[in-house]
């Protein structure tokens, strides 16, 4: 199979958590424990908890987030969005 199929595929299933979860288990031979995947508890994080969350600094989180556009500011409070934030971190992966 081409690896760019492969890479459709899976962006594809991903819009569906189920879809997710049968992906892993019948292309890529990934044993999981459930039938549903994983839901994160927080879709937005203030930049402390983003940082901690990732363990990065402060500058490099804001930075990331900033260029992922997952950054809303609503009124004096800065939250990004860990959805948004994730999809643009996945260009850095070696």
């Amino acid at each position: 199979m081409d690896i760019e199929r492969l890479r459709d595929a899976y962006r594809e299933a991903k819009q569906n958590p189920a879809d997710e979860v049968a992906f892993k288990w019948l292309r890529l031979n990934m044993w999981v424990s459930s039938t549903v995947a994983w839901i994160p508890d927080k879709k937005y994080v203030s930049l402390t908890e983003g940082m901690e969350l990732y363990s990065i600094g402060m500058a490099t989180f804001r930075k990331l987030a900033e260029e992922a556009g997952a950054v809303y500011k609503v009124n004096k409070r800065v939250l990004v969005n860990t959805v948004e934030f994730e999809e643009n971190l996945q260009k850095y992966r070696m």
